[in-house]
């Protein structure tokens, strides 16, 4: 298999400078940190974002390393970029990824997340399910709006109006399970949703 060559890519504050012997058996690279430092790492650790300098004072220097907003980046990348991650079978094994600005620098995606309305109470969603984490394809919504963005959810129309089965549970005032087991029994969805 012939490695990928990250010559010359950053990622955090390393920048690659050349290929190095293998780390055990897997593939590592010569990087530079800013600090002026020289370390060899391995392209997953580079790629996932486990190691973004040579462990200089300056790999902290945003500060924000135990915030919920930096938990959400990391899973974002580890579930994209870390097959050893359970939730990598439905996110990088399907091709979806980080975006490179986001994925070489938290502080990019913290601007991005601060001036696109980031609240402690929502989570990130991808408009398009079958695209990456980027800028363009990611904004902040309640969980009750992300649980309804997803492949598995299958949308019913009503008069005009699509919701997910939950979506027309709630505007109904049908318990959610009798409303599935309804339409599972064949009922159209204008009498499924139906109180009586």
């Amino acid at each position: 298999m012939v490695k990928e060559d990250l010559t010359g890519r950053s990622f955090g504050m390393l920048e690659v400078i050349a290929a190095a012997p293998n780390i055990g058996r897997r593939t590592a690279w010569l990087c530079r940190c800013e600090c002026g430092k020289v370390k060899a790492v391995t392209a997953c650790k580079l790629k996932d974002g486990t190691t973004v300098s040579c462990g200089c004072k300056k790999n902290t220097s945003h500060g924000k390393r135990h915030t919920r907003l930096y938990t959400i980046w990391d899973n974002m990348k580890q579930r994209c970029g870390n097959p050893n991650n359970p939730a990598y079978k439905d996110y990088g094994a399907r091709g979806i990824a980080v975006c490179q600005e986001w994925a070489e620098d938290f502080a990019a995606f913290y601007e991005w997340a601060i001036s696109n309305g980031y609240d402690d109470g929502l989570q990130i969603d991808r408009i398009d399910n079958n695209a990456g984490y980027s800028p363009d394809n990611c904004r902040w919504i309640a969980q009750a709006d992300n649980l309804a963005n997803t492949r598995r959810n299958v949308l019913v129309e009503i008069g005009g109006e699509k919701h997910t089965v939950a979506e027309w549970a709630r505007i109904s005032g049908v318990n959610e399970r009798t409303l599935r087991n309804r339409l599972k029994a064949g009922k159209r969805p204008e009498e499924a949703i139906k109180t009586k």
